[in-house]
């Protein structure tokens, strides 16, 4: 799941349409060190679009989190456009 964030127009695209979005416009996939998420920027009509992504490594890191805070659980905002090795991730972690 990627929320994309152009100024003052927001949307949710699924992982795959989100990765193809910054693919064509030439922009490189990076890795925010301190959330753990995956984003790209790029200019678009005199602004730029901004796109975080949500994928296993990123949902990993939460995962971790969680279990070293101790935490009982966790909510995802929206199903169906994860990442489907999220759920890998998810079942190994039992």
């Amino acid at each position: 799941m990627a929320r994309v964030d152009s100024g003052d127009v927001e949307g949710i695209a699924d992982l795959e349409r989100s990765v193809e979005r910054a693919e064509r416009a030439n922009a490189p996939m990076r890795w925010e060190d301190t959330d753990q998420v995956p984003f790209a920027y790029y200019a678009n009509g005199g602004t730029y679009e901004w796109l975080f992504l949500e994928n296993a490594r990123s949902f990993e890191a939460k995962l971790r989190l969680m279990q070293e805070k101790k935490l009982r659980g966790f909510s995802a905002w929206v199903l169906g456009l994860e990442d489907d090795e999220i759920w890998q991730k998810l079942a190994v972690s039992k």
